[in-house]
């Protein structure tokens, strides 16, 4: 018979417990913010509704005791490696978020837009791209608008961003067109920011999918990627590098790069890169029959589905 050698059972060192108790304690902890910030988020949208009056009190009490919970915060949320989340740096979300509101500030002042609008807001599409998101929210609500009024969504996977409510649609670029609203939201937006989660054909192509289904006509785009997808980001959404390069809280090795399908002042175009596409451009001919396959079931989809190109 076998015994077991009590001396031969794994035991766990002092300083690896001490380590493991630090982590479950903190995630206990952001488990509860988390739950305190979903109440709150649910109690505004049913003041807003005007559904329960007893619930502005709730509003107001939740308001006061997490006062020091800070929505546009990205300290409460960690990088799930596993869903490909690499946080961009504090400079690299407050370029971007500037230059989006630099472009609402520049809509905004143009009143024959604004007489074709059918509501007053400037919607601006987040996908895949939450640090942009919550440094928007943080932006937005720590400034004064008058009439049109800035309104981001984040369309992100991680179910951790439902605190922002009605502000966040569940999405997962697989299904590029199958989302809560869908159909609502279609040619809604005004600014698309992107950051396709994985650098592969595939992905690009149906995030640009969903990219197309929400943008409206003259609808500013601003995508960061890796390099190597310049030719891709070109051919369908006829976007061009700029001079900005986003950086990232823990570093990426991947090569990331900007690009834009509109002239900004602040992020100008790289003129080197055009040149080295143009002399490249055998070396792409010959990968074309690479990118055929996805390429000709984007065109396909949004010609049928009659999506904005």
């Amino acid at each position: 018979m076998f015994h077991e050698d009590e001396d031969d059972i794994p035991t766990l060192s002092l300083d690896t417990l001490s380590a493991l108790q630090e982590f479950l304690t903190d995630q206990e902890k952001a488990n509860k913010i988390f739950e305190r910030l979903r109440a709150r988020s649910e109690a505004r949208f049913i003041s807003e509704k005007g559904d329960l009056k007893d619930d502005e009190e709730v509003l107001d009490d939740l308001e006061i005791k997490d006062q020091l919970i800070m929505e546009d915060d990205m300290n409460l949320f960690k990088e799930d490696w596993q869903l490909s989340q690499f946080w961009y740096d504090d400079t690299t979300s407050q370029t971007i978020a500037t230059e989006i509101l630099k472009n609402f500030v520049a809509y905004a002042g143009d009143q024959d837009k604004l007489k074709h609008q059918s509501n007053n807001d400037y919607r601006i599409a987040c996908i895949s791209t939450p640090t942009i998101f919550v440094k928007l929210k943080g932006l937005i609500q720590s400034s004064t608008y008058n009439g049109c009024i800035p309104q981001p969504y984040l369309f992100e996977f991680d179910k951790r961003f439902d605190i922002y409510g009605k502000n966040f649609i569940h999405y997962d670029y697989k299904k590029p067109i199958k989302f809560h609203d869908a159909d609502r939201l279609k040619g809604a937006f005004d600014y698309i920011v992107i950051d396709p989660p994985f650098l592969s054909e595939e992905c690009f192509t149906k995030t640009m999918i969903t990219t197309r289904w929400l943008a409206n006509q003259g609808c500013k785009i601003l995508v960061c990627t890796g390099k190597v997808m310049a030719d891709l980001v070109k051919r369908l959404i006829d976007a061009r590098m700029t001079n900005f390069i986003p950086q990232h809280k823990g570093g990426l090795a991947n090569e990331f790069r900007c690009f834009t399908n509109y002239k900004s002042d602040q992020l100008e175009f790289n003129t080197l890169s055009q040149s080295q596409s143009f002399q490249n451009a055998k070396h792409f001919s010959q990968k074309a029959r690479f990118f055929t396959h996805f390429q000709a079931k984007f065109y396909r989809f949004t010609a049928r589905k009659g999506i904005f190109a």
